[in-house]
């Protein structure tokens, strides 16, 4: 009678102890999700404050001093952009690529123009004039990271 008493101890225990098994592999996938969505919302806010210093642009009218600034800002801190600036120069459209060239935005290459291009005054097809009335587009590639920025004298 012990060992019947003994081997019904023994089979509560083990159910017993089954029972808090599972439950705890169920708290760990349950734990397991929010942790992962909560890290996916980490990196997607990272990923927008990130961005957030060039989607500034994304249709809005900027000085030409601050077209100059955002090409300064793209070859200082070598990002992977592309900034097409437009300018109409006489009644003639000029089309310049600063830092990268986005012609083909998703396989950049370098630009033949540079920031001193964009402030040489003596250089009418590549300054850009500081007072001039610029309209941003920011424009990404295939992988939904920003790829270009145009901005289109006004």
């Amino acid at each position: 009678m012990e060992n019947a008493t003994k081997a019904i101890i023994i089979a509560a225990a083990v159910l017993i102890t089954m029972a808090i098994v599972t439950i705890g592999f169920f708290i760990m996938n349950s734990g397991k999700d929010a942790a992962t969505n909560a890290v996916t919302n980490i990196n997607s806010m990272n990923n927008k404050l990130a961005e957030s210093e060039y989607t500034m642009y994304d249709n809005m009218t900027v000085t030409g001093n601050d077209v100059v600034s955002a090409i300064e800002k793209v070859e200082s801190s070598k990002d992977y952009i592309g900034i097409l600036v437009v300018t109409g120069v006489g009644g003639t459209t000029q089309s310049n690529w600063y830092a990268y060239n986005a012609s083909n935005i998703n396989a950049l290459s370098s630009a033949s123009k540079t920031v001193e291009d964009a402030e040489d005054i003596e250089a009418p097809s590549t300054y850009i004039n500081p007072a001039g009335r610029f309209k941003g587009e920011v424009a990404r590639d295939n992988n939904g990271r920003i790829a270009s920025i145009t901005f289109t004298q006004q």
